[in-house]
């Protein structure tokens, strides 16, 4: 061999030694040590915790696509992570994007099953999808975990149009005395023969007769109370005091339409239209097909409140629909 072909072959061995070597070191700068990986997995946790803390602010602001903006980040960090998932289900349903909204709560319902506050969220999203027998089969899981929650299971069956079970669910509330504020309300739909006396009541109003209906109402705490002083509210235009008492009375009837209808006519006149709306739109929520008279009452009080947002379209679609 001669020296150019030694000194080649000298070459190659070096060359070859010299990336055999990197290899090896790039495999070995590869292998972090428990305290390097520890001191990653915290920073990696913090940064979910600022993003996920982020996403609860704006929400509790009603800032919701702010708050799915954050909630995205949390999912790159982690993805599917189940509170996330709740997160964004109701973050969602605020926004009134109920399909995204279901699409999340299935994936938290996978997770947590039996979790009362995430089945309470999956009975309202497939409420306002009309998805009626699945959030029946949602309720009757609640049931299990409250039983004080036949109640809802009775007005889910009424809009589902069950009424020989609700009939049936009502008389064993009643006889062991487990109706809750509703038990007028259920018993006006499931029993209507029963309650009709031929009245033509004219409703008389001044600011004497709503200071006494008032504390009437706060005396008793009854529906009975309250609507008669709503009622007498609405005549007289007292939009402050209507949004006040109505406000109190949704506290004490949730399902009432009629409540969520007056609440939602007093934001309008206070110039609180998205409030107003959401008010609204749980009146039809909770109104039956019966009661033709306020369904248009309520789709007058949406159009203005569309009005007030600017949204022409929808506040001619409802001026329509009260018309019909």
């Amino acid at each position: 061999m001669n020296n150019k072909g030694f000194f080649l072959v000298l070459m190659f061995l070096f060359l070859n030694s010299v990336l055999v070597f990197s290899q090896k070191e790039a495999e070995f700068s590869l292998l972090k040590t428990p305290k390097q990986k520890a001191l990653e997995a915290e920073a990696k946790d913090l940064k979910f915790q600022d993003f996920f803390f982020e996403a609860l602010k704006e929400r509790a602001q009603d800032n919701y696509d702010k708050a799915i903006t954050a909630l995205n980040e949390c999912d790159r960090i982690y993805p599917n992570h189940v509170a996330v998932n709740f997160e964004f289900a109701k973050n969602y349903f605020d926004l009134k994007q109920y399909q995204n909204a279901l699409d999340f709560i299935q994936k938290t319902l996978k997770d947590k099953p039996k979790e009362f506050y995430v089945l309470e969220m999956a009975v309202k999203i497939n409420m306002r999808l009309f998805n009626y027998p699945e959030a029946i089969a949602l309720q009757k899981k609640l049931v299990k975990i409250n039983p004080d929650q036949k109640n809802r299971l009775i007005y889910l069956y009424i809009l589902n149009k069950q009424k020989e079970k609700a009939k049936e669910l009502y008389a064993q509330l009643e006889k062991e005395q487990l109706l809750d504020n509703r038990k007028d309300y259920f018993k006006k739909v499931l029993f209507p023969n029963s309650n009709k006396k031929k009245t033509n009541n004219v409703i008389v109003a001044d600011n004497n007769s709503i200071k006494f209906e008032k504390e009437q109402f706060y005396k008793t705490r009854s529906y009975k109370d309250l609507k008669t002083l709503l009622e007498k509210e609405l005549l007289l235009k007292k939009y402050d005091d209507l949004v006040l008492d109505s406000s109190e009375g949704l506290s004490l009837f949730p399902a009432q339409p009629f409540v969520y209808y007056s609440n939602g006519l007093a934001l309008n006149a206070k110039k609180r239209y998205k409030d107003a709306l959401e008010s609204l739109e749980n009146a039809l929520d909770y109104l039956l097909d019966e009661n033709k008279q306020l369904q248009q009452q309520i789709f007058r009080q949406m159009a203005i409140s569309y009005q007030g947002l600017g949204d022409v379209k929808n506040a001619n679609k409802y001026q329509n629909k009260a018309l019909k």
